[in-house]
């Protein structure tokens, strides 16, 4: 009578072709999921931007306050006022402070909208709308592979101009 087990080299052939397996297969799915919350943010940012269009369309101006717009935002987030320089001119605009670490500014005169994540479900990128420019910055290779995925393609020179290099980001125009 044979014995029908299976010998110790097996069984660590078998748990080795899974470590590659899973080895192959764990960047591929933290890439899926980044991807998957980037177009979130990609859908929610154009919501706004297209709310700002209609705002204009119908009182002549860009709305300064997400309050102003006719959209409705995901709940549970607190209105927190920003404060920046354009032109060196002093600016104040308004975004949703999410407690997941999501923020939605609306930036002051014009549709600008810049979305981004902060905090455990950061994604190490923002997504920046202006007109019909579409802008992805990113700060870790992960989101530069998402905003490769999404068609952006890579512009040094635009991160010199927004004056992030220091940060070493990446900016992608979108198509």
């Amino acid at each position: 009578m044979k014995n029908r087990a299976f010998t110790l080299i097996e069984l660590l052939v078998v748990v080795l072709i899974i470590g590659i397996l899973a080895a192959i297969a764990l960047p591929q799915y933290q890439s899926a999921v980044l991807k998957s919350r980037f177009v979130k943010l990609q859908i929610l940012a154009k919501a706004v931007k297209d709310a700002q269009q209609v705002y204009k369309m119908a009182n002549g101006k860009y709305a300064t306050q997400l309050d102003e717009l006719d959209i409705s935002l995901p709940v549970g987030y607190t209105t927190k006022t920003y404060n920046y320089t354009e032109n060196e001119e002093p600016r104040t605009s308004q975004y949703a402070d999410y407690p997941s670490g999501l923020k939605v500014y609306i930036l002051h005169g014009g549709p600008k909208v810049f979305v981004y994540q902060t905090g455990k479900n950061s994604m190490g990128s923002h997504l920046y709308f202006d007109s019909d420019i579409r802008l992805c910055q990113s700060y870790t290779e992960a989101a530069d592979r998402v905003c490769l995925s999404l068609g952006g393609v890579y512009s040094a020179t635009a991160c010199r101009v927004i004056g992030s290099t220091e940060h070493g980001c990446n900016l992608y125009y979108l198509p």
